[in-house]
Parts: structure tokens; sequence; C-alpha cells
């Protein structure tokens, strides 16, 4: 198996655009799993492999352990949806969309939750994106995805 692919073969594969395919990929490194070589601006030779945190619970090649197998669980179950994953990342509406305002205090509690929990992974990823820089306010207006 080929420990590393460019960007433009990914998304070839993936019959992805390759701008979007490219910011894809690119906030997956952002967000530790793949590790990115090169591709600072775009470039179509930014080259993409599992991240050592992947790697520790995938296995080297991906497709190995515990995780993994539960990961295909979840992408099955995510196939079996009414709209496709990649429809929901080109801005489908999803089908399990959190209503405001909550229904009651337990989906109340379960949306403060959510957000508490993933709060930490968003803001490191802004802050790793040097988006950021120089700027002295930020307005988080929400709005789910």
């Amino acid at each position: 198996m080929k420990k590393s692919l460019s960007a433009k073969e990914i998304c070839s594969i993936l019959s992805l655009d390759l701008t979007r395919g490219w910011k894809f990929l690119h906030a997956l490194h952002l967000s530790g799993l793949l590790s990115e070589r090169g591709g600072e601006h775009g470039q179509d030779s930014a080259e993409f492999s599992l991240s050592s945190i992947v790697q520790e619970y995938f296995g080297e090649s991906g497709d190995q352990g515990y995780y993994f197998r539960d990961m295909v669980l979840y992408w099955r179950y995510l196939n079996e949806m009414d709209v496709s994953f990649v429809d929901m990342l080109r801005g489908a509406e999803l089908p399990q969309m959190p209503v405001w305002p909550p229904a009651n205090i337990d989906t109340a509690r379960h949306l403060e939750l959510w957000m508490t929990v993933t709060a930490e992974g968003a803001i490191a990823t802004l802050l790793a994106s040097k988006a950021l820089l120089g700027a002295r306010t930020v307005l988080d207006v929400g709005g789910g995805d």
C-alpha cells in the first residue's frame, strides 16, 4: 500500500473538485487526522498520509483494529441514510438537524454537552489554521455546521 497520495490523486479517486477536495484534506490535516507535506498554498502537489494518531488507532494502513471496525459500522449507518454523506458535506439538510430552541430540558442539556465536548477541538483547529492571526475580536454567531 502506498504510504501517501497527492491531493490530486485523492480528489481523482473520490471524484472531488480539486480546490474543494484539497481544502477538505487540509482541514483533516489541521484536525490531526492526516499528515500533509507541501501544499501550504493549495498546490496540487500536496501529499497526504495517515497521521500518527490515526495510525495508533487504525494501524499503519488504516484498516486494522477495534476502532476501524467501529468506524466501518458508523459509515454503514451513514450509508443507510436517505441523504449521502457527500451530499451533507456539500450542504444538504442533515437528517437529524438540531432544532432551536430545544424542545425540552433534556434536549437542551444534550446540546450544551455536545457544544462543550466539541468546543476544544473546534478552537484548536481555528488556531492551528492561523485564520485568526491579527484578529482582536471574534463574533461566534452559531449556526451549527
